[in-house]
């Protein structure tokens, strides 16, 4: 039976061997198994290693049976061969069959310490085992469930990692504010029809009709070549005004300063934004500077 081998699916060999009447229980990592695995032990697994050890423990109890018996045979041997002890006439067997009852008699009477002691003895050495294998057995299946527990149920220093941290959904507005009016307003020469696209994706059916056509998008060569070379939008402030239960409302406040052949010109920026909440789309759009929808 030993070495006695159990592979598990958690990519380790549990390894069960016996050197010098002793259960010896390792554990080892197979190849292609990662330094941070557990060892998890199946219902089936569990059961397989227990059976193992038990049938240890029965191979342990029918040696020592043995053993025993081979040495009663052997005394009774020499006990045949030397009738002349001293012994009791009853203490001396009468027939090769008989058994061994009369000589454990003896014993008991003629000598009560020898018997206790040997008894004793033997009694620690299979309480010794039993204890052994008992606590190898129970500390594996602890430490099964133990593992199997452990990849359900987080850790409490791992807990605040895994836990979905709230962002505030005001916070999401006032980005998505940022990047529409940053786009929106960008008329360089080298990212206007990009920023362009970006803003309108950004708006609902009717606001991107209505931009479209107060804007004429897509402008000509010849337009774009009269944009500004250079340009910055400024956004300083984003405040949040009423709202209902489907939009926000939201006011932006900077400037836009248009650099071009060495020149700067600088223009206010005051936009109400009417922002839908699912999803984030600008359905409307107030330029508060020309008070113009």
């Amino acid at each position: 039976m030993f070495p006695f081998t159990l592979d598990i699916q958690s990519g380790f060999a549990i390894i069960l061997n016996k050197e010098g009447g002793r259960l010896q229980l390792s554990v080892r990592r197979k190849i292609g198994t990662p330094p941070g695995s557990q060892v998890v032990l199946t219902a089936d697994e569990s059961q397989r290693l227990a059976n193992a050890l038990s049938s240890s423990l029965a191979g342990s109890a029918s040696s020592r049976a043995g053993q025993n018996h081979n040495y009663n045979q052997d005394y009774k041997q020499d006990y045949r061969q030397e009738p002349n002890l001293g012994l009791p006439q009853a203490a001396k067997p009468n027939s090769p069959a008989e058994d061994l009852s009369d000589m454990e008699a003896f014993l008991a009477s003629e000598f009560p310490d020898l018997k206790r002691k040997k008894r004793s003895k033997a009694q620690k050495a299979d309480l010794t085992i039993l204890k052994t294998a008992a606590l190898g057995l129970g500390c594996l299946l602890v430490l099964g469930v133990i593992f199997a527990m452990s990849d359900r149920t987080p850790t409490k220093g791992a807990s605040p990692k895994r836990q979905t941290q709230l962002v505030d959904p005001k916070a999401k507005v006032e980005d998505f504010a940022r990047l529409y009016v940053s786009s929106m307003l960008d008329f360089r020469r080298d990212s206007y029809k990009a920023s362009q696209i970006k803003a309108m994706s950004m708006m609902g059916e009717e606001q991107l009709a209505k931009y479209l056509k107060e804007t004429a998008f897509p402008l000509s060569e010849e337009r774009i070549k009269s944009l500004p070379a250079e340009q910055d939008v400024r956004i300083e402030t984003i405040e949040f005004g009423d709202q209902d239960k489907d939009s926000y409302l939201v006011k932006v406040k900077g400037g836009l300063v248009e650099m071009s052949s060495g020149t700067s010109k600088s223009h206010p920026l005051a936009l109400d934004l009417k922002i839908s909440k699912d999803p984030l789309m600008v359905i409307e759009q107030t330029d508060r500077v020309n008070q113009t929808k």
